[in-house]
Protein backbone atom coordinates (compact mmCIF):
# COMPACT_ATOMS: atom_id res chain seq x y z
CA UNK A 1 0.00 0.00 0.00
CA UNK A 2 1.13 3.26 -1.17
CA UNK A 3 1.59 5.83 1.55
CA UNK A 4 2.92 9.84 1.12
CA UNK A 5 6.21 8.41 2.10
CA UNK A 6 6.61 6.04 -0.45
CA UNK A 7 9.84 6.87 -2.74
CA UNK A 8 9.09 7.69 -6.93
CA UNK A 9 10.64 4.39 -7.79
CA UNK A 10 7.78 2.66 -6.06
CA UNK A 11 5.04 4.41 -7.42
CA UNK A 12 6.81 4.13 -10.82
CA UNK A 13 6.51 0.48 -10.14
CA UNK A 14 2.79 0.85 -8.80
CA UNK A 15 1.55 2.54 -12.18
CA UNK A 16 3.33 0.07 -14.45
CA UNK A 17 1.44 -2.71 -13.18
CA UNK A 18 -1.70 -0.49 -13.92
CA UNK A 19 -0.37 0.18 -17.04
CA UNK A 20 0.02 -2.73 -18.12
CA UNK A 21 -3.48 -4.21 -16.79
CA UNK A 22 -5.21 -1.94 -18.39
CA UNK A 23 -3.29 -2.88 -21.36
CA UNK A 24 -4.58 -6.25 -21.34
CA UNK A 25 -7.70 -5.01 -20.55
CA UNK A 26 -8.09 -2.88 -23.88
CA UNK A 27 -6.94 -6.06 -26.33
CA UNK A 28 -10.08 -8.31 -25.13
CA UNK A 29 -12.98 -8.29 -27.37
CA UNK A 30 -15.56 -7.11 -25.78
CA UNK A 31 -13.20 -4.82 -23.60
CA UNK A 32 -14.03 -2.50 -20.70
CA UNK A 33 -11.12 0.00 -21.18
CA UNK A 34 -11.78 2.20 -24.52
CA UNK A 35 -8.29 4.19 -24.31
CA UNK A 36 -5.06 3.55 -22.16
CA UNK A 37 -4.73 7.19 -20.78
CA UNK A 38 -0.81 8.23 -20.79
CA UNK A 39 0.78 7.81 -17.74
CA UNK A 40 3.52 9.75 -16.70
CA UNK A 41 6.56 8.78 -14.19
CA UNK A 42 8.92 10.12 -12.34
CA UNK A 43 11.97 9.19 -14.17
CA UNK A 44 13.97 8.66 -11.08
CA UNK A 45 16.28 5.94 -11.42
CA UNK A 46 17.07 3.65 -8.62
CA UNK A 47 19.34 1.04 -10.45
CA UNK A 48 21.58 -0.71 -7.62
CA UNK A 49 24.86 -0.65 -8.68
CA UNK A 50 26.02 -3.20 -5.84
CA UNK A 51 29.21 -5.52 -6.55
CA UNK A 52 31.50 -7.56 -4.41
CA UNK A 53 35.05 -8.29 -5.27
CA UNK A 54 37.16 -11.63 -4.32
CA UNK A 55 37.86 -10.28 -1.43
CA UNK A 56 34.95 -9.25 -0.28
CA UNK A 57 33.67 -13.08 -1.33
CA UNK A 58 36.07 -14.53 0.76
CA UNK A 59 35.03 -12.34 4.11
CA UNK A 60 31.10 -12.92 3.46
CA UNK A 61 31.94 -16.23 3.62
CA UNK A 62 33.42 -16.89 6.27
CA UNK A 63 30.93 -15.04 8.53
CA UNK A 64 27.76 -16.88 6.54
CA UNK A 65 25.85 -20.28 8.69
CA UNK A 66 26.75 -23.54 7.48
CA UNK A 67 23.96 -23.79 5.54
CA UNK A 68 24.00 -20.70 3.68
CA UNK A 69 27.77 -21.54 2.90
CA UNK A 70 27.54 -23.69 -0.51
CA UNK A 71 24.86 -21.48 -2.15
CA UNK A 72 26.67 -18.27 -1.52
CA UNK A 73 29.45 -19.76 -3.69
CA UNK A 74 27.07 -21.12 -6.31
CA UNK A 75 25.70 -17.77 -6.52
CA UNK A 76 28.95 -15.69 -6.53
CA UNK A 77 29.91 -18.22 -9.00
CA UNK A 78 27.07 -18.18 -12.04
CA UNK A 79 24.78 -15.36 -10.83
CA UNK A 80 21.50 -17.03 -11.02
CA UNK A 81 18.50 -15.96 -9.17
CA UNK A 82 17.94 -16.73 -5.77
CA UNK A 83 14.64 -18.69 -6.77
CA UNK A 84 16.49 -20.86 -9.05
CA UNK A 85 18.85 -21.77 -6.43
CA UNK A 86 16.29 -22.51 -3.68
CA UNK A 87 14.93 -24.64 -6.17
CA UNK A 88 17.68 -26.42 -7.33
CA UNK A 89 17.80 -30.21 -7.02
CA UNK A 90 20.27 -32.83 -6.66
CA UNK A 91 19.46 -34.27 -10.24
CA UNK A 92 20.53 -31.28 -11.63
CA UNK A 93 23.82 -31.79 -10.85
CA UNK A 94 26.09 -33.26 -13.27
CA UNK A 95 29.51 -33.88 -11.25
CA UNK A 96 31.15 -35.98 -14.53
CA UNK A 97 30.49 -33.47 -16.85
CA UNK A 98 30.99 -30.26 -14.13
CA UNK A 99 27.89 -28.47 -14.72
CA UNK A 100 24.51 -27.57 -13.10
CA UNK A 101 21.45 -27.95 -14.95
CA UNK A 102 18.45 -25.19 -15.37
CA UNK A 103 15.36 -24.65 -17.17
CA UNK A 104 14.17 -21.20 -18.14
CA UNK A 105 11.04 -20.62 -19.64
CA UNK A 106 11.39 -18.51 -23.01
CA UNK A 107 8.10 -17.42 -24.54
CA UNK A 108 6.07 -20.03 -23.02
CA UNK A 109 8.25 -22.31 -23.54
CA UNK A 110 10.69 -24.16 -21.34
CA UNK A 111 14.46 -23.77 -22.37
CA UNK A 112 17.06 -26.27 -21.19
CA UNK A 113 20.59 -24.32 -19.89
CA UNK A 114 23.95 -25.49 -18.49
CA UNK A 115 26.47 -23.46 -16.34
CA UNK A 116 29.58 -24.73 -15.31
CA UNK A 117 30.87 -25.67 -12.18
CA UNK A 118 34.28 -24.43 -11.17
CA UNK A 119 36.67 -22.38 -8.99
CA UNK A 120 35.09 -23.06 -5.41
CA UNK A 121 31.95 -24.64 -6.55
CA UNK A 122 33.26 -28.23 -7.19
CA UNK A 123 34.88 -28.41 -3.22
CA UNK A 124 31.16 -26.60 -1.46
CA UNK A 125 28.97 -29.04 -3.80
CA UNK A 126 30.74 -31.67 -2.85
CA UNK A 127 30.93 -31.16 0.09
CA UNK A 128 27.23 -30.28 0.65
CA UNK A 129 26.79 -33.77 -1.02
CA UNK A 130 28.46 -35.75 1.50
CA UNK A 131 26.48 -34.18 4.59
CA UNK A 132 23.23 -34.39 2.44
CA UNK A 133 23.89 -38.29 1.91
CA UNK A 134 25.21 -38.77 5.24
CA UNK A 135 22.67 -37.03 7.18
CA UNK A 136 19.48 -36.31 5.14
CA UNK A 137 19.66 -38.63 2.11
CA UNK A 138 16.23 -38.05 1.62
CA UNK A 139 16.32 -34.53 0.71
CA UNK A 140 16.25 -33.82 -2.84
CA UNK A 141 17.13 -30.30 -2.53
CA UNK A 142 20.51 -29.00 -2.63
CA UNK A 143 20.74 -26.37 -0.15
CA UNK A 144 18.84 -27.37 3.28
CA UNK A 145 19.12 -26.19 6.79
CA UNK A 146 22.33 -27.63 8.62
CA UNK A 147 20.82 -28.64 12.47
CA UNK A 148 23.02 -26.27 13.98
CA UNK A 149 21.42 -23.56 12.70
CA UNK A 150 18.35 -24.57 13.34
CA UNK A 151 18.99 -24.47 17.20
CA UNK A 152 17.71 -21.77 19.60
CA UNK A 153 20.26 -19.45 21.12
CA UNK A 154 19.49 -19.81 24.39
CA UNK A 155 20.29 -16.27 25.33
CA UNK A 156 19.21 -14.10 22.38
CA UNK A 157 16.15 -16.64 21.72
CA UNK A 158 16.89 -16.72 17.68
CA UNK A 159 18.65 -19.04 15.70
CA UNK A 160 19.94 -18.64 12.10
CA UNK A 161 16.67 -20.79 11.02
CA UNK A 162 14.59 -20.19 13.66
CA UNK A 163 11.70 -22.38 14.98
CA UNK A 164 10.31 -22.87 11.87
CA UNK A 165 13.12 -24.34 9.95
CA UNK A 166 13.53 -28.24 10.08
CA UNK A 167 17.16 -29.67 10.02
CA UNK A 168 17.01 -30.77 6.15
CA UNK A 169 14.70 -28.62 4.92
CA UNK A 170 14.65 -27.09 1.81
CA UNK A 171 15.90 -23.10 2.64
CA UNK A 172 13.37 -20.75 2.07
CA UNK A 173 13.96 -17.26 3.63
CA UNK A 174 16.82 -16.64 5.25
CA UNK A 175 17.15 -12.74 5.52
CA UNK A 176 18.09 -12.52 9.28
CA UNK A 177 20.94 -14.64 8.73
CA UNK A 178 22.47 -12.61 5.55
CA UNK A 179 21.80 -9.56 6.97
CA UNK A 180 23.73 -10.58 10.32
CA UNK A 181 26.51 -12.30 8.42
CA UNK A 182 27.20 -9.26 5.84
CA UNK A 183 27.15 -7.21 8.75
CA UNK A 184 29.82 -9.00 10.43
CA UNK A 185 32.01 -9.25 7.34
CA UNK A 186 31.66 -5.38 6.80
CA UNK A 187 29.42 -5.23 4.10
CA UNK A 188 25.68 -4.15 5.67
CA UNK A 189 24.31 -2.53 2.48
CA UNK A 190 25.02 -6.04 0.52
CA UNK A 191 21.83 -8.09 -1.07
CA UNK A 192 22.15 -11.40 -2.62
CA UNK A 193 21.18 -10.28 -5.78
CA UNK A 194 24.20 -8.02 -5.85
CA UNK A 195 25.90 -11.72 -6.25
CA UNK A 196 24.07 -11.87 -9.44
CA UNK A 197 25.55 -8.50 -10.55
CA UNK A 198 29.05 -9.55 -9.53
CA UNK A 199 29.05 -13.03 -11.12
CA UNK A 200 27.95 -11.21 -14.91
CA UNK A 201 30.84 -8.64 -14.36
CA UNK A 202 33.16 -11.09 -13.45
CA UNK A 203 32.36 -13.47 -16.17
CA UNK A 204 32.55 -10.60 -18.45
CA UNK A 205 35.08 -7.82 -17.29
CA UNK A 206 37.28 -10.16 -16.02
CA UNK A 207 36.98 -13.58 -17.73
CA UNK A 208 36.63 -11.86 -21.36
CA UNK A 209 33.39 -13.99 -21.70
CA UNK A 210 30.91 -12.75 -24.59
CA UNK A 211 27.59 -11.38 -23.28
CA UNK A 212 25.62 -13.93 -24.71
CA UNK A 213 27.61 -16.89 -23.02
CA UNK A 214 27.40 -14.61 -19.24
CA UNK A 215 23.66 -14.53 -19.96
CA UNK A 216 23.08 -18.41 -20.58
CA UNK A 217 25.29 -19.07 -17.42
CA UNK A 218 23.52 -16.90 -15.19
CA UNK A 219 19.93 -16.95 -16.71
CA UNK A 220 19.06 -13.40 -17.67
CA UNK A 221 16.72 -12.70 -20.69
CA UNK A 222 18.02 -9.76 -22.37
CA UNK A 223 20.95 -7.82 -22.34
CA UNK A 224 19.11 -4.85 -20.45
CA UNK A 225 21.42 -5.88 -17.31
CA UNK A 226 24.61 -4.83 -19.07
CA UNK A 227 22.97 -1.72 -19.54
CA UNK A 228 21.49 -1.19 -16.23
CA UNK A 229 25.16 -1.99 -14.79
CA UNK A 230 27.41 -0.55 -17.08
CA UNK A 231 29.34 -3.74 -17.53
CA UNK A 232 31.55 -3.76 -20.53
CA UNK A 233 33.98 -6.28 -21.18
CA UNK A 234 37.56 -5.56 -20.02
CA UNK A 235 38.87 -6.23 -23.18
CA UNK A 236 36.52 -4.35 -25.57
CA UNK A 237 37.57 -1.20 -23.00
CA UNK A 238 41.41 -1.90 -23.47
CA UNK A 239 40.74 -2.69 -27.14
CA UNK A 240 39.57 0.71 -27.40
CA UNK A 241 41.83 2.37 -25.40
CA UNK A 242 44.20 1.02 -27.96
CA UNK A 243 42.65 2.32 -30.61
CA UNK A 244 42.31 5.73 -29.52
CA UNK A 245 45.80 5.66 -28.16
CA UNK A 246 46.73 4.72 -32.04
CA UNK A 247 44.81 7.54 -32.90
CA UNK A 248 46.18 10.22 -30.73
CA UNK A 249 49.57 9.52 -31.32
CA UNK A 250 48.65 9.49 -35.02
CA UNK A 251 47.39 13.43 -35.07
CA UNK A 252 50.46 14.48 -32.47
CA UNK A 253 52.76 13.03 -35.70
CA UNK A 254 50.94 14.88 -37.88
CA UNK A 255 50.71 17.94 -36.14
CA UNK A 256 54.87 17.81 -35.76
CA UNK A 257 55.25 16.90 -39.41
CA UNK A 258 53.22 20.19 -40.09
CA UNK A 259 55.28 22.31 -37.85
CA UNK A 260 58.35 21.29 -39.53
CA UNK A 261 57.65 21.56 -42.84
CA UNK A 262 56.29 25.16 -42.11
CA UNK A 263 59.11 26.34 -40.14
CA UNK A 264 61.63 24.97 -42.64
CA UNK A 265 59.58 27.16 -45.61
CA UNK A 266 59.93 30.00 -43.54
CA UNK A 267 63.91 29.63 -43.14
CA UNK A 268 64.54 28.81 -46.70
CA UNK A 269 62.20 31.98 -48.45
CA UNK A 270 64.07 35.03 -49.48
CA UNK A 271 64.14 38.43 -47.22
CA UNK A 272 63.54 41.86 -48.42
CA UNK A 273 65.99 44.52 -46.55
CA UNK A 274 67.11 47.91 -47.49
CA UNK A 275 71.31 48.75 -48.67
CA UNK A 276 73.20 52.45 -48.56
CA UNK A 277 74.67 53.15 -51.84
CA UNK A 278 77.68 55.42 -51.89
CA UNK A 279 75.91 58.72 -51.45
CA UNK A 280 74.87 57.37 -47.94
CA UNK A 281 71.54 57.98 -49.40
CA UNK A 282 69.31 54.81 -49.03
CA UNK A 283 68.13 54.16 -52.08
CA UNK A 284 65.60 50.98 -51.96
CA UNK A 285 67.26 47.77 -53.28
CA UNK A 286 66.71 44.38 -53.17
CA UNK A 287 69.12 42.43 -51.53
CA UNK A 288 68.94 38.51 -51.40
CA UNK A 289 69.99 36.77 -48.04
CA UNK A 290 70.53 33.71 -48.64
CA UNK A 291 70.97 31.44 -44.98
CA UNK A 292 73.11 28.50 -44.87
Amino acid sequence: MLTGNSPNVTVDHDLAYLKSALLLEYKKTPSRVVKVPHIPKSGEDNVRSGFLDFDGYEKVLAELPDSLKSMFVVAYHIGNRKGALLELKWRQVDFTNSVVRFMQVRNRKPVPLAAPIYGDMDEWLRRQKAYRDKHFPECEFVFFWYPVDCEIDPDLKSGHGGRRSEPGSCIRRFDHSWKTAVKDAGFPELLFHDLRRSAVRNMVEEIGMSEKRAMEISGHKTRSCFERYHIVPLADIQESGKKMDKWMKEQRAAQVRSSSTRKGKRESSPRVGKTHGASGQGSPTVALVQTT
